[in-house]
């Protein structure tokens, strides 16, 4: 059996190690600066891995946690997700805007009436739904959570 030491220190740890994940998807999301590299960048895949070892850690100790340490990974894995589709919306916006911008440009120049802007925009849509960036296949891409993120504790859901 363990000492009331060891239980203290592996409580210490267990906290470290999910605020450590924890700020890790919050880097790879762009939320805060990665100090490394003095600016904040964005990979939502790495993210999506990332808030997945955690839901793994979550399923994997469900029962063996105090109340602290169950309250700490819940609520942490429940604002990543939220966060990360939030980011997802976001990067799919811009996606959407840049390529919106980039036809009314090409448009402009050719001369191009609005109708054929219009087919041009919608034929970079459908060539862009065929990409296999993974951030495509993440929530906000048109496919449910559950789709891109086996069932597992997001928010709404029931465990």
């Amino acid at each position: 059996m363990e000492s009331e030491q060891d239980q203290k220190l592996f409580e210490l740890l267990f906290t470290q190690m999910v605020v450590s994940l924890n700020e890790a998807a919050m880097m790879q999301m762009g939320k805060i600066v990665n100090p490394d590299a003095g600016k904040a960048g964005k990979n939502l895949a790495q993210a999506r891995g990332t808030i997945d070892l955690l839901r793994m850690l979550q399923d994997k100790t469900k029962g063996n946690l105090n109340e602290r340490e169950q309250n700490l990974l819940e609520q942490s894995v429940g604002n990543l997700q939220m966060n990360f589709v939030y980011e997802q919306d976001q990067s799919r916006k811009e996606k959407t805007e840049s390529r919106e911008s980039t036809a009314s440009q090409e448009g402009g120049s050719a001369g191009g009436s609005e109708p054929e802007q219009q087919e041009e925009a919608k034929a970079a849509d459908s060539d862009q739904d065929t990409d296999s960036d993974p951030e495509e296949n993440a929530p906000g891409s048109g496919q449910s959570e559950s789709d891109v993120f086996p069932p597992g504790n997001w928010p709404g859901q029931e465990n």
